[in-house]
């Protein structure tokens, strides 16, 4: 008889094989780091979950952790902004327009926020390499209770 344990954890996805949060994570090319702990990632696909907290189940066998699922936890708070759309960013700041509409609204960035420029970790970035730009800024609030804005 086979009996498998399954453990269950909550934490920050900060790396993703080769995109990372910071230069801090540590973790094999191949694996994917969740609070600070290496994880194969098996059939679970996190790339589009960097920065989120999320919930997951993983396996261990032979020291090595198998992420088997994982889903975002309802304290995130994701704000996708086109960066055509950015009125200003000051780096502390970004004030921008919702789709179709006249209204500017402003978000503040806590400065030691994770910033990631073409999927590498980057410091303060400038306000002309944001506003009016092709692409989008996606803003991640882990809180205890997300709510979106616009």
């Amino acid at each position: 008889m086979l009996i498998t344990v399954l453990l269950r954890q909550k934490g920050t996805v900060c790396g993703t094989g080769h995109v990372k949060l910071s230069d801090d994570v540590v973790c094999g090319a191949y694996e994917v780091n969740i609070g600070g702990d290496c994880y194969v990632p098996g059939d679970v696909d996190l790339s589009d979950y960097l920065g989120y907290e999320v919930e997951y189940y993983y396996s261990e066998k032979d020291n090595v952790s198998t992420l088997l699922c994982a889903f975002p936890t309802d304290k995130n708070r994701v704000i996708t902004i086109s960066g055509d759309k950015v009125r200003t960013f000051t780096g502390t700041k970004i004030e921008y327009y919702a789709e179709n509409s006249p209204k500017v609204f402003t978000e503040d960035i806590d400065f030691s926020a994770r910033i990631l420029y073409n999927s590498a970790p980057a410091g303060r970035i400038a306000s002309d390499m944001i506003a009016g730009q092709e692409g989008n800024i996606k803003l991640i609030v882990q809180t205890a209770t997300a709510a979106l804005s616009p």
